[in-house]
């Protein structure tokens, strides 16, 4: 008998901690429409122990370091880039400057050879 007993006991625990009953007052439930994993969430965590639900959140963390990780390395690549592109802008800059000066050079001394040989010319 007492047997029985517990094996009763010990099966209607088990039910309600698997199918838990409901609030009495509906109110107290999440509203699922905000946050739409909140089931998925509920179901999974039940099912999980501590182990399982601590390597879930290891996990979880792990895999946001990562992302923001990410992020860091495109923000920098990104930033490198920027400074290559002004780098490459600033030396053509100053190529087209020496190229000017060159060539305002070699016209002024064209100009200079045929004005001596105008003058000099009978």
């Amino acid at each position: 008998m007492q047997e029985v007993f517990v094996e009763e006991h010990y099966q209607r625990l088990l039910e309600e901690y698997l199918n838990p009953p409901l609030p009495s007052d509906l109110n107290d439930l999440p509203v699922v429409e905000e946050n739409p994993d909140i089931l998925f969430e509920a179901y999974e965590s039940g099912k999980m122990d501590e182990k399982l639900q601590w390597e879930q959140e290891q996990l979880q963390q792990l895999e946001l370091e990562a992302s923001i990780e990410q992020q860091l390395l495109d923000q920098d690549e990104l930033e490198q880039t920027e400074n290559i592109d002004s780098i490459n802008r600033t030396l053509e800059e100053e190529q087209n400057a020496r190229n000017l000066q060159q060539l305002t050079s070699k016209q002024l001394l064209e100009e200079l050879q045929f004005l001596n040989i105008q003058l000099y010319e009978p």
